[in-house]
């Protein structure tokens, strides 16, 4: 769909007595149609979903069952539904949440539902950047926009378009409507892959997988959202023939809930070099280390090395980590110009006789440490200043701590991590402790970042705690999984 001044577009809101598309049902539609930029139509109904109204739902809303007893069920409103979305641009914001519950509702009653749709949450983390929190209540108070009665699907409806006027005004028509072209998704689901497999899966986090013919796993991936993720997978246009070759062989849909984020990313690592499933990549190759040293001079230097893991202590002699060495070459490259550093010293280029300068040198562009020109302690300054956010993060705490996620269900997962080293990581269920994955107890890169990522946050999400005496006499005992027995307090 090419998005311009003329392009129909249906802003959709709606309200239901839960989360889940397969289970739970709409009990009110609010939808604004525009065309040439001009409101053509509004259309609002309340809707009897067969079903008591949760007093959740209902303090949120304020639609209790009582007021539903009268309203049409969706059938009879399917028609005006799919007049008013005819050839438009389905916008809503969370887009594939409305997106799913109205084409839930249309699988019941055996009527195609595929359009193009643009999630206005999405496309304001595009269009402000700047702003950290996009979602509905955020908008209308950093905007100003006049919401009526907030979570009523009509005045939400109405909200929406008024946000993309604002945008319109702050940023220029050309540039919302470029950036609406990059955030447009068609819903495309192939042949072989039933609507009932998706609105299966949760909107919770955990992993996925995709299986092929004679059960061959394909891909595993994470999220917060399971099935919001999975069905973002067939709406992605332009895919490359190895991500089409994918959608085209799966067959199969299955899923894993985690209590959090954390545990999902620790889970698909895990799972990925336990299965090297077809259509994941990047988590097979060894590490590029560029390790930090000093020469005879006192000069700071950059040996490139490739390793699997990095050793106890090393951490604090390394540089920065890159995922190939050509990402390494290209970001050293980088460097040496930003911060006049010099390429011999960056073991990115080899002197031409002994002792000569390096070309930049030549150039103007390094200040001449590999001659001996530039004192020591000004190049040293430059080089600490280019590589302190690229290099291992000093470990935040004086020894171990837990790192604890909750799900809604009660279940929960425990990390407990030390210098970056992941020690164990356990599962709890009804009381009853599991391994949740197998811990190596080596520097692993991939999950240094996913932890130095929280637990360098002012703000962490998870509960970060220091051990027990308790849980230090277990980790060093190696105990605690045999028995049902929790091994923490």
């Amino acid at each position: 769909m090419q998005i311009d001044a003329k392009t129909p577009l249906a802003f959709v809101d709606l309200e239901t007595t839960g989360t889940s598309a397969r289970h739970n049902r709409v009990i009110e539609i609010g939808i604004v149609r525009v065309e040439g930029g001009v409101v053509v139509r509004e259309y609002h109904t309340l809707l009897n979903p067969g079903t008591l109204v949760p007093a959740f739902f209902t303090s949120l809303t304020g639609i209790s069952t009582a007021m539903l007893v009268d309203a049409p069920q969706f059938e009879e409103v399917a028609l005006k539904v799919a007049e008013l979305l005819d050839g438009a641009l389905f916008i809503a914001h969370n887009a594939p949440f409305d997106y799913g519950f109205l084409g839930g509702e249309c699988k019941r009653l055996g009527i195609t539902f595929s359009y193009p749709y643009l999630c206005t949450a999405k496309l304001s983390r595009a269009l402000f950047p700047r702003y950290r929190r996009h979602n509905l209540d955020s908008i209308i108070e950093r905007f100003g926009l006049s919401e009526g009665d907030r979570h009523r699907a009509l005045d939400d409806a109405r909200v929406l378009h008024q946000f993309l006027g604002v945008a319109k005004d702050c940023l220029g028509e050309e540039r919302v409507h470029e950036l609406m072209q990059e955030q447009v998704r068609v819903h495309r689901l192939p042949a072989h892959i039933k609507e009932e497999m998706i609105l299966a899966l949760p909107e919770r986090p955990g992993v996925y997988f995709f299986y092929g013919k004679n059960d061959e796993l394909l891909y595993v991936g994470k999220s917060r959202r399971i099935r919001t993720r999975v069905r973002s997978h067939f709406a992605k246009d332009g895919l490359s023939g190895r991500g089409q070759d994918m959608l085209s062989e799966i067959r199969r849909i299955e899923h894993r809930e985690t209590a959090g984020e954390l545990g999902a990313l620790l889970l698909k690592l895990h799972l990925i070099k336990t299965h090297k499933p077809v259509y994941n990549t990047g988590t097979r190759t060894p590490l590029c280390i560029a390790h930090q040293g000093v020469n005879a001079h006192g000069y700071a230097t950059i040996a490139i090395d490739q390793a699997d893991t990095i050793a106890v202590g090393d951490e604090k002699h390394i540089a920065a980590v890159f995922s190939s060495n050509k990402q390494a070459k290209k970001l050293l490259h980088e460097y040496a110009k930003e911060y006049e550093l010099c390429p011999q010293l960056l073991d990115i280029e080899q002197p031409v006789t002994p002792g000569a300068s390096c070309a930049a040198h030549e150039l103007g562009q390094c200040k001449g440490a590999c001659i001996g020109v530039e004192k020591h302690r000004h190049y040293n300054r430059r080089f600490r200043e280019a590589f302190q956010t690229h290099c291992i993060k000093t470990w935040p705490f004086v020894g171990p701590v837990g790192i604890e996620e909750i799900s809604v269900a009660g279940t929960g997962e425990l990390f407990i991590i030390n210098n970056w080293r992941l020690l164990a990581a356990l599962h709890v269920e009804e009381g009853v402790w599991e391994e949740f994955v197998p811990s190596s107890f080596r520097f692993e890169y991939e999950t240094y970042k996913m932890f130095s990522r929280e637990l360098l946050k002012k703000r962490p999400k998870v509960a970060i705690r220091e051990l027990t005496r308790r849980e230090e006499v277990w980790l060093r005992s190696g105990q605690g999984l045999e028995t049902d027995a929790p091994p923490i307090e």
